[in-house]
């Protein structure tokens, strides 16, 4: 895939429901990537590095996510918000703290090993 190209991701939980929650998502262009995961590593007093996994996630999901399904509020559903370009802080806190990793992961992932992308994705056979 190019990277104008979208993939689709239902996350596990929601797999199986008549209608699931899902997002859409662009790959993270490999130099981008690399500057993400440099920025998140942080050297400690220690001396022992960290890495700061919370702000590498919101940093992807910001750039990476470009919509959703299935989100509503019981009466309506809930249009997802792009601001300057990215995912909206608004959008974003509607997903609780979980669903958020596990998005973020999976955009990384996806965007480390594209021609994987159906694997990570889970869209492989589910007979296997």
């Amino acid at each position: 895939k190019t990277f104008d190209e979208t993939y689709e991701y239902i996350p596990v939980e929601q797999r199986g429901e008549e209608k699931p929650f899902s997002v859409t998502f662009k790959r993270i262009p490999l130099d981008v990537l690399a500057v993400l995961q440099d920025e998140s590593v942080a050297l400690n007093q220690s001396g022992t590095y960290t890495i700061n996994v919370n702000s590498q996630y919101l940093k992807a999901l910001k750039y990476a996510l470009i919509n959703w399904k299935n989100v509503n509020d019981g009466k309506k559903e809930i249009k997802f918000r792009i601001v300057h370009g990215e995912a909206s802080d608004e959008s974003l806190e509607l997903l609780p703290p979980e669903l958020r990793a596990e998005i973020a992961a999976i955009i990384i992932e996806v965007s480390k090993n594209p021609a994987n992308a159906d694997a990570i994705l889970g869209n492989e056979d589910e007979s296997k």
